[in-house]
Formats: structure tokens, C-alpha cells, sequence
């Protein structure tokens, strides 16, 4: 009966963990806030030519309506002259305040264009069980540059679909553990008589 209980125990983890590691690209839909930053909204959505300029000491914090679960962030960014520094860190709101992990440093240099990838899943999970909601864009250092240009953030969060299929095998497993824990309580009523 035990072994019973394993094998179906693997079976729905495996089933609904195998497909929870779908994911669908999200983009921010919100400014949290910002310091210092020239057309900010342009940083909302999926890139498109248009950039948002994080000045030299500013900083956005953009607002996903998905948990990004710590999962990698892409950043599209251009030095907005010959040199930029920056630093990205993600968060969320914990006890009505928005709370941040360990930053991550970075360079963009003579204007090129320049894709970065952050797995923020460490930081992520020093800050909340649940996951994260914000990523903060900082321009620590520039050199003949107005700061750093952000055209597009992106990131993955698990699909709905995956999240409902998990929870199914959850339930699933529960209920076939109180099936077999009511079995056991017959069986020893058996043999108690």
C-alpha cells in the first residue's frame, strides 16, 4: 500500500512540475517610480524603438502584474553616449513597502545596443516565498552619456494553464491520501475484531 501511495505521489509531482516550468514572456505595465528619468512610459511594454532615459543618479522601478518568480529578466539598453554604467535589482512590496534585493552591475558603452540577461532568481527568493513583482534600473556612472536608454523589459512568469495543471495534481494526491489513509483505518477495524 505504500508503495501505492509513492508511486502516485511521483506521478502527479512529475506530471504538474513538468509542466509548470512553462512560461509566457510578460512585460512591465506599471511605473512604480522613478527618479530622474526622461519619457519613462517608453519603458512600459514590449520594445519598439522608443527608448526611456535613466539619467546619471536616476532610477525606474517598473511594475509587472505577474509574478516573475525570479526567473531571467532581459533588458534591451543603449548608452545614451559613450559610456554607462548601471545596476538592476529586483523586488516587492512587503508590508506596503517596496523592498529590493542585492543589485546586479552593468555596462553599455559608445551608443551600441546592447541585451542584458539576469537571473534573479537568488535575489528573488531572499525577498519573498510567493516571488517578485518589480525590477529596479539604476545608471550608477556615465561618461559623455545622458544615461542609460531602456527600450523594452522583459521576462517569463509561469503560464496560468501550468499553475492550474500543478494544482490539480496537488489536490489530486491529497485526495488519494485520505483514500488510503480511510483504507488503513478499515483494514486495522478488521483486524481489531
Amino acid at each position: 500500500m505504500l508503495r501505492n501511495l509513492v508511486i502516485s505521489a511521483v506521478v502527479l509531482c512529475a506530471a504538474s512540475i513538468g509542466t509548470a516550468s512553462a512560461a509566457v514572456t510578460v512585460y512591465p505595465v506599471n511605473i512604480f517610480s522613478q527618479t530622474g528619468v526622461t519619457n519613462a512610459g517608453n519603458a512600459l511594454g514590449a520594445p519598439d524603438g522608443a527608448a526611456a532615459v535613466i539619467g546619471n543618479g536616476g532610477s525606474l522601478v517598473l511594475e509587472f502584474n505577474r509574478w516573475l518568480v525570479g526567473n531571467t529578466a532581459r533588458f534591451d539598453l543603449v548608452a545614451n553616449g559613450v559610456f554607462a554604467a548601471g545596476a538592476v535589482s529586483i523586488g516587492h512590496v512587503v508590508g506596503g513597502v517596496a523592498t529590493f534585493s542585492a543589485e546586479s552591475n552593468f555596462n553599455t558603452i559608445f551608443g551600441a545596443g546592447i541585451v542584458q540577461t539576469f537571473d534573479l532568481s537568488t535575489q528573488c527568493a531572499a525577498i519573498s516565498v510567493n516571488g517578485c513583482s518589480l525590477v529596479r534600473i539604476r545608471t550608477t556612472n556615465t561618461f559623455f552619456s545622458s544615461g542609460i536608454a531602456l527600450d523594452g523589459l522583459t521576462s517569463s512568469a509561469p503560464e496560468p494553464g501550468a499553475w492550474a495543471l500543478m494544482i490539480v495534481g496537488f489536490i489530486a494526491m491529497a485526495g488519494r491520501l485520505k483514500m488510503l489513509r480511510r483504507s488503513d483505518r478499515i483494514g486495522a477495524l478488521a483486524i481489531a475484531r
